[in-house]
């Protein structure tokens, strides 16, 4: 499926799309006139998306997918990650933010002009020597590879900041938990309330 942006101005349109599973999807958003993100849920086959001012927000996606950005940040929560085909995100003025399983092993080479590069991921850098020193980077550019290497993911943005962060496996269960601590206390709470004597006049 391949939609196509907007030629002309629309007060307050919204659209709502709904894919198959199993169909690859391309959207062209470089419309003059778009503010609002883009949003994905729950997809699962492949994406290239094109976007001029606003940004992109994708929650528990595989990829493939394919993002280029000129004024707004991508925010990309993987549910597992396909290890067929690369993963290629790229942003002139937003933040990148990914976000991947522990255990999702991939190739990274991550790169930014004017930002700075910040992961609690584990790499593993490419070695380099020259004149029997190791070489660790330049140009605020990181190519190494997690949990031994597999897809390639390459993020690069122009102007800002690439965040690249471990989504623990235990992270939805702790947000269960929470939510049933804050049942129980509401029913301990309650059965406080009831042991109290009734008084009356």
């Amino acid at each position: 499926i391949e939609i196509d942006c907007a030629s002309k101005q629309a007060e307050d349109a919204h659209y709502t799309f709904k894919v198959p599973k199993g169909i690859n999807f391309k959207l062209d958003y470089r419309s003059p006139y778009a503010s609002d993100d883009v949003k994905v849920k729950n997809f699962s086959s492949e994406l290239e998306v094109s976007i001029l001012n606003p940004g992109i927000v994708l929650e528990n996606v595989t990829g493939p997918v394919i993002l280029s950005l000129t004024n707004g940040n991508i925010d990309i929560d993987f549910g597992m990650v396909n290890q067929n085909s690369p993963i290629s995100l790229h942003a002139t003025n937003g933040i990148i933010d990914i976000t991947l399983p522990a255990n999702t092993p991939a190739n990274i080479e991550m790169s930014t002009i004017n930002g700075e590069i910040f992961t609690n991921f584990d790499i593993d850098f490419n070695k380099k020597e020259k004149d029997g020193l190791n070489y660790i980077g330049g140009g605020q550019k990181i190519k190494g590879t997690i949990n031994g290497g597999g897809v390639d993911i390459k993020p690069v943005t122009i102007n800002d900041n690439i965040y690249l962060r471990k989504k623990l496996l235990y992270s939805g269960c702790f947000r269960n938990l929470k939510f049933l601590f804050k049942i129980f206390n509401s029913c301990a709470f309650i059965v406080k309330v009831l042991k109290q004597p009734f008084l009356f006049p």
